[in-house]
């Protein structure tokens, strides 16, 4: 048997392009499911923001307290209570968000590698 330098030259350089290739899609979809996290991440902060400017303005426009107490108190605590309940639905879209973008992304690296297969 008869060593064939150009044969292995050949594999090896077929095995790291192989493996270029498999780190250069990882790093792409990491950086594309990064990007879409602090995406979502800075709107839930935003929003976040949003609802607290609005509970501070309405603690102070509602603050009449020494007339109305209780009143005032009730609807401020329905307001923030309406408020974050909004939060939560956010929450939960930009999970459902998240986790569709992740089927998305496997589901484009299975045809990926289907397509490579045929």
């Amino acid at each position: 048997m008869e060593f064939n330098f150009e044969l292995v030259f050949g594999f090896l350089v077929t095995m790291i392009t192989i493996v270029a290739t498999i780190t250069g899609a990882v790093w792409k979809i990491n950086n594309m499911v990064k990007q879409t996290v602090e995406k979502e991440v800075k709107t839930v902060q935003s929003k976040i923001e949003n609802v607290n400017e609005v509970i501070k303005n309405n603690v102070e426009v509602i603050c009449p307290e020494k007339y109305y107490p209780k009143v005032d108190g009730i609807v401020l605590a329905n307001k923030i209570d309406i408020m974050y309940k909004q939060i939560d639905k956010n929450f939960e879209q930009i999970s459902r968000d998240i986790t569709v973008t992740k089927e998305l992304i496997i589901e484009e690296i299975k045809n990926g590698h289907n397509k490579k297969e045929k």
